[in-house]
């Protein structure tokens, strides 16, 4: 039995107990018991687990029925409970962003790999088939040269977002680009390798502390750009998520049902028409993050959504920030 202890009900992911019902479907797993810097909210959702309430997070860190937690904290909240987490011996699960910066990143990264636990973060698209199937094209050499990839995502403000997110000092660490386009950012890094130059504008059209709206250009190093946009202002629709990819030899559309192949050859002309696959129909894709990460601690199986992809959002983070406030393209 893998014994899990859930970290702070603060994101509304663990609001909406995205994570527990996933353990659910996970044999061999079992909630034992709750940490929340809100007592009361902690202990409320204790009792709906039926596991018990740890006030003191160092306690819940000793316990003998706590082999990993899940923290679904806020993002400030993660150095510290992580490297606490990793000294105490326990695997970690957490909510992206890794960190509040690159430098907080490295010293989390430095501490899980002394203490030689597993560190799995939530990059959820990474076990999309269609992004898998996207990536193993590509690596396969069907794209040619690889141009430009465009990923959004978008959704609308609510209260939730708004308390989260858009307060005067950003417990979450920023906004639309942090929250949403971390996604976005880590789907291009994970497909076109290594980042190598970003701009970044980003818009306040709510009258927030943070951004609700932003756009990140990035250069990798095999000269793709990859144009990244995410946005809390637009109305929730059934299309709230596009990838593309155009190469010389193929362009790849994605939304949330299917994927539309066209393929160019080597003339750069159409030769064939374009083929619309049901994303049903694709290959299978990876398993869920948390059901990696308790696989990778369990039995030694693959991570993808690992330490270093979150290390790496970061940094890319970081170069963000630095371009859109000094209004220049900065090296990564």
């Amino acid at each position: 039995m893998f014994n899990i202890a859930m970290i702070s009900r603060w994101h509304p992911h663990a609001m909406e107990n995205r994570y527990v019902n996933q353990l659910k479907d996970i044999p061999d797993t079992k909630i034992t018991c709750v940490w929340d810097f809100d007592t009361e909210r902690g202990k409320v959702w204790a009792d709906e687990l039926n596991a018990d309430f740890e006030k003191d997070l160092d306690k819940l860190l000793s316990r003998a029925d706590v082999d990993g937690i899940c923290i679904t904290a806020p993002t400030d909240m993660h150095k510290d409970i992580i490297i606490k987490a990793a000294r105490a011996g326990k695997h970690i699960f957490t909510e992206k962003a890794l960190a509040m910066n690159y430098q907080e990143a490295l010293e989390v990264k430095a501490e899980v790999e002394k203490a030689g636990v597993k560190l799995g973060v939530v990059f959820p698209r990474r076990a999309n088939r269609e992004y898998l199937y996207a990536k193993k094209l590509y690596e396969s050499g069907e794209f040619g040269t690889v141009a430009l990839m465009r990923v959004r995502n978008a959704v609308t403000i609510n209260a939730v977002f708004e308390e989260h997110w858009f307060k005067e000092e950003p417990i979450g660490g920023g906004g639309a680009i942090r929250d949403l386009g971390c996604h976005n950012i880590d789907l291009a890094c994970w497909i076109l390798g290594e980042p190598d130059e970003i701009n970044t504008m980003t818009g306040f059209t709510r009258g927030f502390a943070v951004d609700d709206t932003g756009v990140c250009n990035i250069k990798f190093k095999n000269g793709a750009v990859a144009m990244v946009d995410s946005s809390f202002s637009e109305p929730l629709s059934n299309n709230w998520y596009n990838f593309e990819m155009y190469g010389s030899k193929m362009s790849f559309i994605a939304d949330t049902k299917t994927v539309t192949i066209i393929r160019n050859g080597d003339t750069g002309k159409i030769v064939s028409d374009k083929e619309v696959i049901n994303i049903e129909n694709l290959p299978e894709g990876h398993k869920l993050p948390i059901a990696q990460w308790i696989d990778a601690c369990t039995n030694g199986g693959e991570l993808v959504c690992d330490i270093d992809a979150g290390v790496l959002v970061n940094r890319v983070l970081d170069a963000a920030d630095i371009a859109c406030r000094e209004k220049r393209t900065v090296k990564i």
